[in-house]
């Protein structure tokens, strides 16, 4: 259920999103067969799609009819589902923060590295 779920709002956030930030902060067009779309508009939806679907993943992720797999057309949110989760619903936070530290710490490193040198 969690593969149709997230991907299916995923499309209706990012069409808001771009809305939103499009009427607000919009100044630059995207192109020129469609006046109205702005980047501003494109960026913001991008950012904001991406809050958007860590939170909303990780949410649908605690319940087991989200993830479990359904055998029977019986089953409803109400009824009581136990499975063993695969491992891509199993969160490890230290694995999502390692990469992004190094790559903050070597931007850092080379920013300053290279300002003192010129």
């Amino acid at each position: 259920m969690i593969w149709f779920w997230v991907p299916a709002s995923l499309v209706i956030c990012n069409d808001c999103w771009a809305y939103v930030c499009g009427v607000t902060m919009g100044r630059t067009p995207l192109i020129s067969l469609s006046p109205k779309k702005t980047v501003e508009g494109f960026v913001g939806a991008f950012v904001c799609t991406l809050i958007f679907a860590v939170g909303w993943g990780t949410y649908f992720m605690r319940f087991n009819y989200m993830i479990c797999p359904v055998h029977d057309l019986g089953v409803s949110a109400f009824t009581s589902m136990a499975c063993q989760p695969n491992q891509v619903f199993v969160w490890r936070s230290a694995e999502l923060w390692k990469p992004l530290s190094i790559l903050l710490s070597t931007l850092v490193r080379e920013s300053f590295t290279c300002k003192f040198l010129y």
